[in-house]
């Protein structure tokens, strides 16, 4: 009976304790699973041993702050971002018109601006067409301002921990609600040819620029506020 009591003891305190975190060096190994991603990474000389071999050295990649994995024929399918978590300077992604279907950025406290929408052409020649069905953020993402997101599958995003957000591009989606009312600093809001959108919830009008919003119709550069008629802003 003791001894029962006493691996009940160690076990419980074994799991309460912590693991450290072991320190990343300059060779620390960084696990790149899709190849279509590290090949673009040897292909913007980022990766410095030239090899697509699954992992990247953290010296290659933690000082990167601007990543435009822009599609060509000549390059690869990209799959997935596994591995951009390690990205920890990055400022600027730009993964447009690739075949990705989870978009974790959660982990990027520097991030600022973000496009992953489906490329205007997707399903002509060599863009593959819409993938993207989650996009994920977190609390370290307090500094994206500019997010591109539109004509994919998402059918729900949580923008609540996105405080210094002024722009979001979210046309041709999927989403039923939106709710930007978090969102203080929100400027412009594009969510147009999105038919199952019918309310996007704001913190009050006020943060709908009336003098700048429109209701379908032709896309004017001077509207920042911009949905289909079906849609309703409701204060929440």
């Amino acid at each position: 009976m003791k001894n029962a009591f006493f691996l009940v003891f160690l076990v419980s305190f074994l799991s309460s304790c912590k693991k450290e975190e072991i320190p990343l060096t300059d060779n620390t190994p960084i696990t790149i699973p899709d190849s279509g991603f590290e090949d673009y990474l040897v292909y913007l000389n980022i990766d410095s041993d030239r090899t697509v071999n699954g992992s990247i050295k953290y010296g290659d990649i933690k000082s990167v702050d601007t990543l435009r994995l822009i599609v060509t024929a000549q390059r690869p399918t990209i799959k997935n971002l596994k591995g951009i978590a390690y990205f920890t300077n990055l400022k600027y992604l730009d993964c447009t018109g690739w075949a990705i279907d989870q978009l974790d950025v959660s982990q990027n406290p520097n991030l600022e601006f973000l496009n992953c929408s489906t490329n205007p052409s997707a399903g002509e020649g060599y863009y593959p067409p819409a993938q993207i069905s989650q996009l994920l953020f977190g609390k370290a993402n307090n500094k994206l301002k500019i997010l591109h997101c539109n004509k994919n599958l998402i059918r729900t995003l949580d923008l609540t921990t996105l405080p210094s957000l002024t722009q979001l591009f979210c046309t041709g989606s999927l989403l039923t609600e939106l709710d930007v009312s978090h969102n203080k600093n929100l400027t412009t809001c594009w969510t147009t040819n999105s038919p199952q959108l019918k309310t996007i919830y704001v913190s009050s009008l006020n943060q709908v620029d009336s003098t700048r919003s429109q209701d379908g119709g032709t896309i004017g550069g001077s509207y920042k506020w911009f949905k289909d008629a079906y849609t309703i802003y409701k204060v929440r």
